[in-house]
């Protein structure tokens, strides 16, 4: 082999290798894929070479996205040996809250006929960003003649505040009719407990009285009971 073959064989297999590098790079598949087109009234920022996936699992590439008739047509490139029926749905999915975005397909079922190469399927309408904030804006201010959240909660917060008020009115006209009955209780307690100390002394000096008086009951008793054992 001479040295002109010899560099014509290494320039063709470093093409070669260049070739398969670029390829990897540009995540250009050599298996066997085939054409979808899905059509998005919005696909909210999708950028070409984004993923598609069926349940979580990649299937293919979103390889172009263009304006067409005033909505998005994305073309993809589907694995050949994956299955897409007709009655499939698309969508515009987000990795994270603020994540990158990809394509979910629900393949639908055989009941329906299988996609071929360069069908279409219509993408569901994604909802964005602003249809979240308008719609909790309806929700806090209120649609259509509607209170909303904020309104009734304004609402709720003027009853609580006239209920307090009403409370603390209450309060205040019967603060001086409980002081009263505090002041009689302890007075009360005041007079038992001198009633007590009162009886304590009087049966104290009293004692010695008490049980001669006692003693000559008992005696007077028993002379009754002598007296009652004789009459016939």
């Amino acid at each position: 082999m001479n040295l002109e073959t010899k560099v014509g064989l290494f320039v063709l297999l470093s093409f070669i290798i260049s070739g398969i590098g670029i390829m990897k790079l540009s995540d250009i598949s050599l298996e066997n894929r085939y054409t979808l087109y899905m059509v998005f009234d919005d696909v909210q920022g999708l950028r070409e070479k984004s993923l598609v996936k069926i349940a979580g699992v990649e299937i293919g590439r979103a390889e172009k996205i263009e304006l067409e008739k005033g909505k998005a047509k994305i073309t993809t490139r589907i694995d050949n040996d994956v299955a897409v029926y007709a009655n499939a749905k698309a969508g515009v999915k987000l990795i994270g809250f603020i994540g990158s975005q990809f394509l979910e397909i629900d393949p639908g079922t055989p009941e329906a006929a299988r996609l071929k190469d360069g069908d279409t399927i219509y993408g569901a309408r994604v909802r964005s960003m602003s249809d979240l904030i308008e719609k909790l804006s309806d929700v806090l201010e209120g649609k259509d003649g509607k209170n909303g959240v904020g309104d009734n909660l304004q609402a709720t917060v003027a009853n609580l505040r006239s209920i307090t008020d009403s409370l603390n009115d209450a309060v205040g006209r019967k603060r001086s009719e409980l002081k009263d009955m505090v002041d009689n209780l302890h007075q009360f307690s005041v007079d038992i407990k001198g009633m007590s100390s009162d009886m304590h002394e009087v049966t104290s000096s009293r004692k010695e009285d008490i049980e001669e008086s006692l003693k000559k009951l008992h005696s007077i008793l028993e002379r009754v009971d002598v007296l009652l054992a004789n009459v016939p």
